[in-house]
């Protein structure tokens, strides 16, 4: 316990560190205090919006399971975040279309990796009541990959429910 807190401590002492923010997420993790993480990532927020936007994704994850999706909100960035998401995509599809016999599991886990993140974000905009932005990624996430299974898991995000991990 003493370590965690001493990881909390120094963490608060350089808020913007992500590394020193998921140090404490981890030990709060092994301890069963996950709890712990979501007030920790919250405090930063009361006394620094710049160090909490630092380690923001670290967090996310972490304020999800507690249902803290209000803490969310102002962190998503969804057009940055959906360009990131985007651009993985079309680059491991380049290659994929480059030398197909290699790369397909990549390709399948890129997709994987890209509907996961799409509708984890498209969660977080519809259960802050930012519905016309979640229908925004929704449209534009379709026109990098459209099959059923892509419909399926944007339709179950806007509805506020989040894709498995």
């Amino acid at each position: 316990m003493e370590t965690r807190d001493d990881a909390e401590q120094v963490y608060l002492a350089s808020p913007a560190n992500r590394n020193l923010f998921q140090d404490a997420a981890a030990l709060n993790h092994t301890l069963a205090a996950d709890s712990r993480t979501v007030e920790l990532f919250e405090r930063v927020t009361q006394t620094s919006f710049e160090s909490a936007k630092a380690v923001y994704l670290s967090a996310e994850r972490h304020l999800i399971r507690a249902g803290r999706y209000e803490l969310c909100s102002p962190f998503l960035q969804p057009e940055k975040r959906l360009f990131g998401y985007s651009e993985s995509y079309r680059l491991i599809k380049e290659r994929e279309d480059a030398e197909p016999e290699v790369n397909i599991a990549l390709l399948s886990c890129a997709k994987s990796y890209f509907v996961r993140s799409v509708a984890t974000l498209i969660a977080l905009l519809a259960l802050n009541g930012r519905k016309d932005e979640a229908m925004d990624v929704i449209k534009r996430s379709l026109d990098i990959v459209d099959d059923n299974e892509v419909r399926e898991a944007m339709e179950a995000a806007l509805s506020g429910h989040f894709p498995e991990r």
